[in-house]
């Protein structure tokens, strides 16, 4: 990953399945724009990401997804 950064600084990871308002954010923007991000959106997106990862792409643990049980009881529960 840094590498690619490093070659790449525009790159933008789009992780499967992100249920993170990162990823939602990511998801609404390129749906909104047919496909491409909006400038106000790669800048809120490119903060995020330097929040959520240090210099050598490791998750910040203060921003490690955590699981959270159904509060109904079910059997499936979120991310958060």
């Amino acid at each position: 990953m840094q590498w690619l950064h490093r070659l790449l600084p525009d790159l933008v990871v789009l992780p499967a399945h992100d249920d993170t308002p990162y990823g939602e954010l990511l998801v609404r923007d390129l749906l909104a724009h047919d496909g491409r991000l909006s400038p106000d959106a790669f800048v809120e997106l490119k903060e995020y990401e330097a929040t959520t990862f240090d210099a050598a792409y490791r998750l910040n643990p203060a921003r490690r997804p955590r699981c959270v049980a159904d509060p109904a009881g079910g059997t499936l529960g979120s991310v958060a």
